[in-house]
């Protein structure tokens, strides 16, 4: 498979929020976290997927969930 595969989350300022990486198959979830473990804000984040022959990008809304 594509393994490792890593996931870092940008804001839309180009910041650094969070870097994920899997090391095998199955599920990466991001608990809508920044790297010192504070929730994020609502708003549009970006992120880089890599693995060894991927490299994708987007962009994840975070909303406000009552």
């Amino acid at each position: 498979g594509e393994f490792p595969v890593e996931i870092d989350i940008y804001d839309v300022s180009g910041r650094s929020i969070k870097k994920l990486r899997a090391e095998r198959p199955g599920k990466l979830v991001w608990n809508l976290t920044d790297s010192m473990g504070e929730r994020v804000r609502t708003g549009i984040y970006l992120y880089l997927l890599r693995s060894p022959r991927t490299v994708r990008k987007g962009k994840i809304a975070v909303i406000e969930v009552q």
